[in-house]
């Protein structure tokens, strides 16, 4: 839960391209048509090697069904392509499920995010103000965490 709040606490306003570089992903995205459960653009990425690369870095969070394991994905960079490989982390296993809610700037909640009625571009740039990030456990039950987001 540490790690999956300061992701949220670090929410960049930054759109990113798709693979093919012809389409925009919000820099915030939560929904059941998407690839992950949730894909974020997060800045503070530190840069103490002075390497060629940008400090905002694009996230996301899945929940793998099979073997129950909840993973986090990064790439190198924000806007990548094809063959831009991501990183790989397993958090936890054990899971039975995920699931999140996303509290808007007007106090209203959602399943999805962006909200279908915020226009366009004001839809790629803006995250919501709070997340509920609910992990289910076989072994521990029902864990949750309250993260006020960046950004």
């Amino acid at each position: 839960m540490h790690v999956i709040a300061q992701d949220l606490a670090q929410v960049h306003p930054r759109a990113a391209r798709d693979e093919s570089g012809e389409a925009w992903y919000a820099s915030f995205l939560v929904g059941s048509n998407e690839q992950f459960a949730v894909e974020l653009s997060r800045g503070g990425w530190t840069n103490p090697a002075g390497l060629p690369r940008g400090h905002v870095l694009r996230v996301a969070y899945d929940w793998e069904i099979e073997g129950g394991t909840l993973v986090r994905f990064h790439w190198p960079s924000i806007d990548r392509t094809l063959t831009t490989p991501p990183g790989r982390t397993e958090l936890l296993t054990g899971v039975d499920d995920i699931q999140i809610r996303l509290l808007d700037r007007n106090g209203q909640w959602h399943q999805e995010w962006p909200p279908l009625d915020l226009p366009f571009p004001d839809s790629l740039v803006t995250s919501p103000r709070l997340v509920e990030f609910n992990v289910y456990l076989e072994d521990f039950g029902h864990l949750w965490r309250s993260v006020e987001v960046g950004g």
